[in-house]
């Protein structure tokens, strides 16, 4: 039998911890008052027996649902797992709550847990919804409550089988009047009534609600909070729009549910960071020639997640005279008169463009809105921040829509992600501020509601509507538009593979533990790839000099083809790529030879391919004739002969189709170490075009090379104005 291994170190708390999560010693230990003298400690029972033999069957009902989630049987194997206990009363007041709000033809099924059970072997949205309380409520590690008693509020350390990681916070309870009492809240509403009780495969904590927030999808829990926000944070009138606009079909979905379960092409011991299969893949990185250190993942699920920016009934009031929904369906018209006759629900119409134009297909955590990793952050402020903010371009629901989303240096508290904008334009601290842009409200301004835990996603306050009117139009058509490949479809986001950090590089078992993630093609929004085409998307490694340290990695014999971001209105762009050569010829030789391809629709919807020049040697330095790179740092004279050299290179450089790497980001803190000064570091002008707003474009990447070894890192595309390149200020170097 497998003995857990914190068995003998937990029953020596049992007696009471008076001194809860820093709480003052007066306060009385919850579970040993309620449980006084007694502690389940593990005999050799599991999980599953625990609840079994729980008194008066207080878990059949949530034994009930882990069977039809197909859970019940893991919880007798071995194992260490930490389960969100939920009693048969917090299962009725979860049933009668969902009950309430469903639509007439769910209620049937909300009735009782028997109809629950039963509906979900009859439609597939009610067993979604009993798979999702299943793995809300259960961890694949023991989380004990008293390892956290130093802090009294933050996130559960492992995440659930969601993969969403649970909060929790100790509050004082008030049940009895006479003494101070503290109490753990899970995702603020459900308190842990009984905690740590251990068994042989795990631990238990007994909760008195469901947690009930991570099963809400964001309409139903825009809508929940609605109903407990302060008057000032209520948005009723948006809450309307989403639903008149049918979007709320839209944000109501979750799992893909044609998505094939991945079949492995070998059967490798499971990654202990996803606890899945994998095949061996090498990236020619410090992996070249230990290849097991890499591996590659597909998402075990697709899911659809959003990001939804929400203007308040107050804020609308204030800023716009908006009063009710009327006003605000009047105000789309005023944006967006092309639609104003159209069906609200037309994706033309001007309440849909409206609404729309506040929800990205993809759910972003704030600190990956901009990433706020500190060694991410120190690369930017080191480089330039008086020029450039920390910046990232998404496309939106909005038809043809994109929005910049940027953190501005601030020369007291540098990045230090409080105050995020959406469309800014300029910089503060340069004095060439030209839009404020729309303010994101902090975590903090809205304390009472939790706003970002729905199970698609999450909402965020904004100080003003978002339009993508002229005005927005024009910011973004004179700024420098760079995507990064992480972010060209949502599916990246959504299946978590963007914006992990590797360990540091001394951390011997980081390679094995980290993994690139790979998509099924079909199932990858924006991208399709022939058969003999690997692309992935790597963790980050803060040691590469790339742009956030953040790429797609692109392999084999590949011909890989993918939808460009829309442009903001009609005129002459370059696209650009970037390419990274690395010094070492036994790396330098894994990059591929590239023809690159732009495509466009036809009237049949088919894609039409044209050349973009020849192909391009992504080995190539930047020192090289073919590229005549001069380093700034090489250049000698005074500081005004040294600028007038610079962009005599720049300039003959373009004339040969490249630039340097891009100066807004460094390795250190030095002058030398932007990238703009690494010789291996080179943008490449795939085309200078035209490209119509309202249209699509697709890049396409095909290897000359017929060696399968070959390798193009995608870290970024820029898409750039010839207002931008060839205007009173060109905005080439950042």
């Amino acid at each position: 039998m497998k003995i857990n291994k914190r068995l003998i170190r937990k029953s020596a708390l049992t007696a009471a911890v008076t001194v809860l999560i820093g709480v003052a010693t007066s306060c009385t230990d919850i579970w040993s008052e309620q449980h006084p003298g007694t502690f389940y400690i593990s005999d050799g029972k599991t999980v599953a027996t625990f609840l079994e033999e729980y008194p008066e069957n207080e878990f059949s009902s949530f034994i009930q649902i882990l069977k039809q989630a197909s859970y019940w049987a893991e919880l007798k194997t071995y194992g260490d797992r930490t389960l969100f206990a939920p009693t048969n009363g917090a299962i009725d007041e979860y049933l009668e709550e969902r009950y309430n709000e469903a639509k007439d033809r769910f209620k049937p099924y909300f009735k009782d847990i028997d109809s629950f059970i039963q509906g979900a072997k009859e439609n597939d949205t009610i067993q979604d919804i009993i798979d999702t309380i299943a793995k809300t409520h259960l961890c694949k590690e023991s989380i004990y409550l008293n390892d956290l008693r130093e802090i009294n509020d933050g996130t559960l350390p492992y995440a659930n089988m969601m993969g969403r990681y649970l909060n929790y916070e100790a509050v004082e309870d008030s049940t009895d009047p006479t003494q101070i009492r503290v109490a753990f809240m899970i995702n603020q509403f459900s308190k842990i009534i009984e905690p740590d009780d251990s068994t042989s495969n795990g631990v238990i904590q007994i909760i008195d609600k469901v947690i009930r927030q991570s099963t809400l999808y964001l309409p139903g829990y825009l809508k929940d909070n609605n109903t407990k926000a302060r008057a000032g944070h209520k948005a009723t009138i948006f809450e309307k729009a989403i639903k008149e606009t049918g979007l709320d079909s839209l944000l109501n979905l979750y799992r893909d549910g044609t998505y094939p379960k991945p079949k492995y092409d070998s059967t490798f011991a499971s990654l202990e960071f996803t606890g899945k299969a994998a095949y061996e893949f090498s990236t020619g990185y410090q992996n070249f020639e230990d290849k097991t250190q890499q591996r590659v993942v597909w998402p075990e699920e697709r899911l659809l997640k959003y990001t939804l920016f929400v203007v308040s009934d107050s804020v609308l009031a204030a800023n716009y005279g908006i009063n009710n929904y009327d006003d605000f369906v009047a105000k789309a018209k005023k944006v967006y008169p092309e639609g104003a006759l159209l069906e609200d629900d037309n994706t033309g119409s001007s309440l849909y463009k409206l609404v729309s134009y506040h929800i990205l297909p993809c759910w972003l955590e704030r600190k990956f809105l901009n990433y706020s990793n500190p060694k991410i952050v120190d690369h930017y402020k080191n480089a330039c921040p008086d020029s450039i903010d920390m910046e990232d371009f998404y496309e939106s629901v909005h038809p043809y829509a994109i929005m910049r989303i940027s953190t501005p240096y601030d020369k007291n508290s540098g990045y230090n992600g409080k105050e995020i904008f959406i469309n800014r334009k300029g910089t503060a601290t340069a004095g060439n501020l030209e839009n404020p842009g729309v303010r994101i409200w902090k975590t903090s301004e809205v304390s009472e509601i939790n706003t970002t835990g729905a199970l698609n996603g999450g909402y965020y306050y904004v100080d003003s509507l978002l339009l993508f009117n002229k005005f927005t139009k024009d910011i973004l058509f004179t700024s420098r538009l760079r995507f990064m490949g992480s972010t060209l479809s949502p599916d990246f986001i959504n299946s978590n593979a963007r914006g992990r950090v590797r360990q540091d590089n001394t951390d011997t078992k980081a390679p094995t533990v980290f993994a690139c993630y790979a998509y099924k093609e079909g199932y990858c929004k924006n991208f399709s790839a022939s058969d003999q085409t690997m692309f992935v998307v790597r963790y980050l490694d803060t040691d590469w000099d790339i742009m956030y340290h953040d790429e797609l990695n692109i392999k084999g014999i590949f011909d890989l083809k993918f939808k460009l971001p829309p442009v903001p209105k009609n005129g002459t762009y370059e696209i650009r790529t970037f390419g990274n050569a690395q010094k070492e010829e036994k790396y330098r030789k894994t990059r591929g030879i590239v023809q690159f391809y732009l495509g466009e629709e036809d009237a049949n919807g088919e894609i039409v391919w044209s050349p973009c020049g020849i192909p391009v040697n992504m080995a190539i330095m930047t020192n090289e004739p073919k590229v005549g790179c001069v380093l700034d740092t090489d250049q000698s004279g005074s500081d005004e002969e040294k600028e007038e050299k610079i962009k005599a290179n720049d300039k003959a450089m373009r004339n040969r189709g490249f630039m340097k790497g891009p100066a807004g980001f460094a390795m250190g803190s030095k002058v030398s170490d932007r990238l703009r000064n690494h010789d291996v570091c080179f943008r490449k002008i795939i085309t200078a075009t035209s490209l119509d707003a309202g249209k699509n474009y697709y890049l396409r990447m095909r290897q000359v090379k017929e060696e399968p070894g070959c390798i193009a890192p995608l870290n970024f595309i820029e898409i750039v104005s010839k207002s931008v390149y060839e205007g009173l200020i060109p905005e080439d170097r950042y």
